[in-house]
């Protein structure tokens, strides 16, 4: 019996890992076991969205890159085993399909870590996809360093409408700590070609990450305030056990809270040298404020309001933002 953990009289019993097939078009379609009733049950953020319904797929498992503050490298490397498997391009057409005809899925979310690791690979979806004439539209997470403008053309044409890109760090400085693999160059090249193109970018950071300073926060707040991202998320540092960064954490601050079931990217759970849980919230806010209320971004999203419901989510995010 492998790829077993269990407990035997108190004792934790590990099996040699299973295998772990490279085919993954062997498992089926799971549209195929989708029931009607679950498809309203998705949400996506309010503004991370155009159309609905929506849903999500992945459509390869694994990510090669080595960020310590994620779980997914040791994954990768024990769970995986160092290998990123891929589902075939007409598999993905199928499953596309299969959405768009029982279910009226009108866009598509792809929650693979890192959907251009390969860049032929998108090429050729990108190919299929408009080959298909399927009316949905999707969006993915995308990786900076691994970017260039020709690919991102091909998916705009292919109908994809925004690009996820955790961006982390307005300091080249914390980025190297946190092994991220990208640089603010990438980062603010990756942005210039989202506009060029016509690619909504939506780029995520984190505040208070071991090592982090005033200086650094502020940085990352200055940065995103000099680009033209669309919409920039900020979140506080979440310590994920598991992660190569834990084991690390006490050298750089202490832990403000532990227990997962209190722990969120909205609140302060670890303090790094030098900070206060004060200062820590109110970046947090200001990044948001600072980043959203400025008539550069105001004018910039204006011209993604083309309906009442456009209208409706907008409203809420605005909500959203100024409560905070």
């Amino acid at each position: 019996m492998r790829g077993w953990k269990y407990l035997d009289n108190g004792t934790v019993v590990t099996t040699p890992p299973a295998h772990i097939p490279d085919d993954l078009d062997m498992f089926g379609h799971p549209a195929d076991v989708l029931h009607p009733e679950w498809v309203p049950l998705y949400h996506e953020k309010i503004l991370a969205y155009k159309r609905l319904p929506m849903f999500s797929i992945m459509s390869s498992r694994g990510c090669p890159f080595q960020c310590t503050f994620c779980t997914t490298p040791r994954k990768f490397k024990q769970m995986y085993q160092q290998r990123v498997r891929f589902h075939s391009i007409p598999w993905i057409i199928e499953e596309l399909r299969l959405l768009a005809e029982r279910f009226n899925i009108r866009e598509i979310n792809f929650w693979d870590d890192t959907f251009n690791v390969k860049r032929e690979r998108v090429l050729e979806f990108c190919r299929a996809k408009i080959d298909s004439k399927l009316d949905v539209i999707w969006s993915c997470n995308f990786e900076a360093n691994i970017a260039d403008i020709d690919m991102m053309k091909a998916m705009k044409n292919a109908d994809c409408w925004s690009i996820m890109v955790g961006g982390e760090s307005g300091s080249d400085r914390v980025l190297s700590y946190i092994k991220k693999g990208v640089t603010v160059k990438q980062l603010r090249q990756v942005g210039k070609w989202a506009n060029e193109v016509g690619l909504v970018s939506r780029v995520s950071f984190i505040i208070g990450l071991p090592t982090d300073t005033k200086e650094t926060i502020q940085e990352t707040i200055d940065f995103v305030k000099d680009q033209d991202f669309h919409f920039p998320y900020f979140q506080l540092y979440v310590p994920l056990p598991g992660t190569e960064m834990y084991e690390d954490l006490p050298r750089h601050g202490t832990f403000v809270k532990k227990d997962a079931s209190v722990i969120s990217a909205s609140q302060v759970n670890y303090l790094p040298h030098g900070l206060s849980e004060t200062f820590l919230l109110e970046a947090y806010r200001r990044a948001f404020r600072e980043a959203y209320l400025r008539w550069k971004m105001i004018k910039n999203h204006i011209q993604f309001i083309r309906s009442l419901s456009d209208l409706r989510r907008y409203w809420q995010g605005l909500r959203s933002l100024w409560k905070m």
